[in-house]
């Protein structure tokens, strides 16, 4: 099924909206935490969010492909 794309946020549903800013506000808090967690711990920034993003793309290479 092939659904609308949207230009813009104001494009999108109020719902759609909302879920946007629930989405950004967690994304938002787990970067917060990331960076306290590497001030605390008194660990290097740049090496902690290599490995940070080598986690991600190791998750992302298991997401579903749109092909």
């Amino acid at each position: 099924m092939d659904y609308p794309i949207a230009k813009n946020l104001e494009e999108l549903s109020e719902a759609k909206q909302k879920e946007f800013e629930k989405l950004a506000e967690d994304y938002s808090m787990a970067l917060q935490h990331m960076n306290l967690f590497i001030e605390v711990n008194e660990l290097d920034y740049d090496e902690i969010w290599d490995k940070a993003n080598q986690q991600y793309d190791i998750d992302m290479s298991y997401a579903p492909n749109e092909d």
